[in-house]
């Protein structure tokens, strides 16, 4: 591949530097020794200094919710941080934090600066007591509305000592636990004015679920009873026969519908009568079957809860649910405190428990079509002892006001002989996997590789036939990872009595690239990974996986250095990073491994997407001219605070060109460059951008 930074060489430089960057394979050898004679031009050999050891993690009581008013902390792993405040760079939601309202004691870093009500993103550039960098990020919510109510049970007493977590319903990782008191009271505080689910489980497997706002008293969390069970009408042939309605509007049935048609024009919310709020679903797509599908509706304000007990035959191992959410809030209150959210339980009595909960928010629009409606879901239980009765139950709310109702949509339920007990995914260095490189590509023979634990139960005479990987898009199964032929035969085999296992992490599965290049790379996203399962007996079985970032490959722009295809290609990065880079005039070199694996030990800190090497005309002399270029580069149009840190080797002192140039300037977004530009050792030939992406 030919670049300007080559036509710049001389031959006899130029075949000094080739050797250096490539074996005989092509891919880039970072065992050489720097050349000795590069003037004005990139050196792919060139090693970053190390990243510190130590680890600097926000501190909190709550996953990352917090007082709107207190301090912000973080605390490193192992050793002190540097006292030398003017080396630290920290972000608070895409401004930089003045050095006044930073404090250091010992491993510990204060931030004074006030959150806003609601999310808010920190990110931090520390060095340790050594001079060497850290980076941490936190997301943090913050608020001063508490979330508070009662537990009761079914006649209205209150229930003492019951565990209560109220769940963010625009990101439900941030949760707060509290115990209900002698009337049943529970106050979890701090939270933000948004929609809270609020769950609560006590002795015998009682356990119960609301919503609101927080602020706001919340509406009676009471337990019903387990219930007793009663003949599964699990594909509702006998109608709404054993599906307890305990508030609210009682379950109706509807045709199946696949695909929601376009969403109809809606009257205003005053015209909608008390109890028929919804408008129906468009036949357009409807197709010709008689199965029917339960539906779930609120009607005007407040949680409704309806629930369903039964015993399920005894082979099976796992019970799944299949459901779709809908709300008439969507598109016009999307993002708003009218956010109406809904939470399905199942519970194996004896201990074992499925929960999903989710809300308009925190699904994103792009999980909803244009009638509001979420593509059809699934929710899997792993069964207690055979003949353990399960029970269903589904709360759904709708909050802040009455008018614009919600529904979930159950298509069936199906019990499974067959069952994935335990999965873990990792990435190609085995480390937990983070991401996923989602476009087209032409390593690993053309595959992404994941690699992966698990454990699979099933009838001991029936064999494994099929298990896959699928990763879906907007709810649509984009690509279909398949098992390594390596472990064709240590999987695809009888379960026996001890079920099929990959107990060590190793390759798995690997995603041809060309389906991959089915999936959106125009922006960045979530992927949803999901395993699935066949046995030879017909059996089915699934587990979700998670969600991870998508990465996307670019080849645009001009390159530098070999693409280390041992690791999968050192060419991914997140849409946001890509859209960035492409907008300047620099060559560019190392950006992030497959999945953003590790990237040890020379350029450590590439590991997310959002980190980008390069290099331009007249950079390797670092003197003011190189100073004035970059400053141009931050200034461009659509780069600006997306850009958080700039590494480069220079002495940040008077009387060096390159610090002189910038040390008083004052960027078009309103930084102080010299809070953006940061010495980092290794930086001689190429510059560092860091442009994390602060998602979650």
């Amino acid at each position: 591949m030919k670049t300007r930074w080559y036509r710049a060489l001389s031959l006899g430089a130029a075949l000094v530097v080739v050797a250096g960057m490539a074996g005989c394979d092509g891919r880039e050898d970072r065992t050489h020794s720097p050349p000795a004679a590069v003037v004005d031009a990139p050196d792919p050999n060139e090693q970053e200094a190390p990243l510190s050891d130590m680890k600097l993690t926000h501190v909190r009581s709550s996953d990352a919710l917090q007082g709107q008013g207190s301090p912000v902390q973080f605390k490193a792993s192992g050793a002190a941080l540097s006292t030398e405040m003017s080396r630290y760079t920290v972000y608070l939601n895409d401004s930089i934090v003045d050095d006044a309202n930073l404090l250091v004691q010992g491993d510990q870093l204060t931030m004074t600066s006030a959150l806003k009500n609601g999310r808010n993103q920190v990110l931090v550039y520390a060095p340790d007591a050594q001079g060497a960098p850290i980076e941490a990020r936190a997301s943090i919510w913050a608020g001063t509305a508490p979330v508070q109510g009662r537990v009761v049970d079914e006649a209205g007493n209150p229930v003492v000592g019951a565990t209560v977590v109220g769940a963010l319903a625009d990101d439900s990782k941030v949760t707060a636990t509290t115990t209900t008191d002698s009337a049943g009271r529970y106050v979890l505080r701090n939270f933000p004015s948004r929609t809270v689910i609020v769950t609560a489980t006590g002795s015998g497997d009682l356990s119960g679920s609301t919503a609101g706002v927080a602020g706001t008293e919340f509406p009676n969390l009471v337990f019903w009873n387990f219930g007793i069970p009663v003949t599964p009408n699990l594909d509702f042939s006998r109608g709404t026969e054993g599906w307890i309605n305990h508030n609210g509007v009682p379950p109706t049935l509807e045709d199946y519908v696949e695909n929601p048609g376009p969403k109809s024009a809606l009257p205003s919310p005053t015209s909608y009568s008390q109890f028929m709020r919804w408008s129906p679903f468009s036949t357009a797509h409807a197709q010709a079957v008689t199965r029917k599908s339960l539906r779930l509706s609120t009607s005007g304000m407040g949680p409704i809860t309806t629930s369903h007990t039964f015993i399920p035959p005894a082979d099976a191992k796992t019970f799944r649910m299949r459901y779709r959410f809908q709300t008439t809030e969507f598109p016009t209150y999307f993002g708003s405190a009218y956010n109406d959210a809904f939470q399905i339980t199942l519970n194996s009595k004896g201990g074992q428990k499925a929960v999903e909960r989710g809300s308009m928010n925190e699904l994103g629009a792009a999980a909803f079509d244009s009638s509001g409606s979420t593509a059809w879901k699934d929710l899997t239980l792993e069964l207690a002892a055979a003949g353990s009765p399960v029970r269903v139950e589904v709360t759904l709310a709708n909050v802040k006001d009455g008018a614009m109702d919600s529904v979930v949509i159950i298509d069936h339920m199906q019990p499974s002989s067959l069952s994935i007990t335990q999965a873990r995914l990792f990435d190609i260095d085995n480390s937990t996997l983070q991401y996923l490189s989602a476009t087209d590509h032409p390593y690993f023979g053309a595959t992404t590789r994941v690699h992966a634990t698990l454990k699979l139960m099933g009838p001991a005479a029936a064999k494994l036939s099929s298990l896959e990987l699928h990763v879906q898009q907007d709810g649509v199964v984009k690509a279909r990872g398949q098992l390594a032929t390596s472990l064709n035969s240590k999987l695809y085999k009888p379960f026996g009595a001890s079920g099929i296992e990959l107990s060590a992490a190793q390759l798995a599965f690997e995603i041809p690239a060309k389906e991959l290049a089915a999936v959106n790379s125009t922006h960045d996203g979530p992927l949803k990974l999901k395993l699935v399962a066949k046995a030879d007996d017909g059996s089915t079985a699934e587990k979700e996986m998670g969600q991870v970032p998508l990465l996307v490959r670019w080849t645009g722009g001009e390159r530098y250095g070999g693409r280390d295809a041992h690791r999968g290609g050192d060419d991914w990065l997140t849409a946001a990073t890509r859209d960035i880079c492409s907008s300047v005039n620099a060559s560019w070199g190392d950006f992030s491994n497959m999945n953003a694996g590790s990237f040890a030990p020379d350029h450590r800190s590439h590991t997310s997407g959002g980190d980008a090497d390069g290099w331009y005309s007249g950079y390797s002399a670092r003197d003011a001219a190189a100073a004035a270029k970059m400053i141009a580069m931050l200034n461009t149009p659509g780069v600006g605070t997306k850009v958080k840190l700039v590494y480069v080797s220079h002495t940040p002192r008077p009387r060096n060109a390159f610090y002189d140039a910038y040390k008083d300037v004052t960027l078009a977004d309103g930084r102080r460059a010299d809070h953006v530009i940061r010495n980092y050792a290794g930086h001689d030939t190429h510059f560092h951008w860091s442009m994390p992406g602060l998602e979650g």
